[in-house]
């Protein structure tokens, strides 16, 4: 299904492309021979691209400690192999391309994307194994497969981001019931459309699965670095309600990528610094926060917990004691928390879940509000 629909889109002209800069750059390093000059001259063609690689290669993400003043110097301090894919993906990074579906948020989608590429690099650097520019190539070109459903098929794409949630949502489930395949598939095919190395379309394909990337010790270990960078980019984006990101980093203690609390926060610390910095280099630091219709659906979802809360906790306490109404369960002067005297107290008498209490609720809620600086 997703090289069928890729064949599609290619022959509709509705694939996003990078610009002739990046592709002749591919091109150029498919040949062996390939010379440091012949990438430098053609960098060079692109203003643009070549100003945002230098400065990736000045940047504390990279942190040589001197001062890289030429595509030169920057081919020869990176490696060919990995200009070739940073460049590619550079040349991507706010892509607006017109045609994309309603509902699809550039700034939001690319923030997460650079989120998720500091994230892999500092999780590489951590584990000493992989090329730490490879695993930034990867974790920037995780989601490319959402750009391409977003411009190829916008006809259909719009109600896979409203099911599941918004842009940054995971979105596979829904692809898969709506298109027959995953914005997962879809990238990583495209990815090798390109020509880029087989084992990072690989590692991009199995990236919430890692286990399945079997036979290749590269893509194995690059596919567990993007399911813990996503998890981070998520927390770094706020791409989710707090009970979801409260998962998402018990999943990264669990992930065996980073050992205990101490290391978890010092990794986080510092891809957070580098995120923001890079965000600032690529022109996208609006869309490292929620926009406010993403706010305003979590808030809506919050309190709609507190009003189900209070609602389940007063049908639990009719069925327990038959006695009680509705006119006497909650003295009008009293709030559900501050039970009188001759009402029994409805969290020693009650039997629902504790995630359904009042109380339980509105903490969620204060907490919610309080980190973004919200009255409550």
């Amino acid at each position: 299904m997703t090289g069928s629909l890729i064949s599609k889109l290619k022959s509709g002209s509705r694939l996003p492309s990078p610009p002739g800069a990046a592709l002749r750059l591919l091109q150029l390093c498919q040949d062996d021979d390939v010379s440091i000059a012949d990438l430098a001259d053609t960098l060079a063609a692109d203003p643009a691209l070549s100003l945002r690689l230098l400065r990736y290669a000045n940047s504390a993400i990279v942190g040589t400690g001197k001062r890289i003043t030429s595509i030169r110097e920057a081919v020869l301090l990176l490696g060919i192999r990995a200009v070739r894919i940073t460049a590619l993906s550079f040349s991507l990074v706010n892509l607006n391309d017109s045609r994309a579906c309603r509902g699809f948020d550039y700034q939001r989608f690319w923030a997460h994307s650079v989120a998720c590429a500091t994230s892999a690099r500092h999780l590489a650097v951590r584990l000493r194994y992989l090329s730490p520019e490879e695993a930034f190539v990867a974790g920037l070109l995780a989601h490319v497969g959402k750009l391409v459903c977003a411009v190829g098929i916008p006809e259909v794409y719009p109600k896979v981001l409203q099911l599941a949630g918004g842009t940054l949502a995971r979105t596979e489930r829904y692809e898969v019931a709506a298109i027959g395949t995953s914005h997962h598939d879809v990238g990583a095919d495209l990815l090798l459309e390109w020509g880029v190395p087989e084992p990072l379309a690989t590692a991009v394909r199995n990236q919430h699965c890692p286990r399945t990337a079997q036979g290749d010790e590269l893509a194995s270990m690059l596919s567990r670095i993007l399911c813990s960078a996503n998890d981070m980019a998520d927390i770094l984006c706020h791409a989710a309600s707090d009970d979801v990101l409260g998962n998402r980093r018990q999943n990264l203690m669990n992930s065996g990528l980073i050992d205990g609390i101490t290391e978890y926060k010092a990794t986080m610390e510092a891809a957070q610094k580098d995120f923001m910095d890079l965000a600032q280099v690529l022109s996208i630091s609006e869309g490292a926060q929620p926009t406010p219709g993403e706010l305003q659906a979590e808030a809506g979802a919050l309190l709609s917990d507190l009003s189900l809360a209070v609602h389940l906790q007063e049908e639990t306490a009719r069925a327990e004691n038959p006695h009680i109404t509705s006119e006497n369960t909650y003295p009008p002067s009293r709030s559900p928390r501050r039970p009188t005297a001759t009402t029994p107290s409805m969290s020693c008498m009650s039997t629902a879940p504790y995630w359904t209490s009042p109380s339980c609720a509105r903490r969620r809620v204060c907490r919610w509000t309080a980190a973004r600086g919200l009255p409550w």
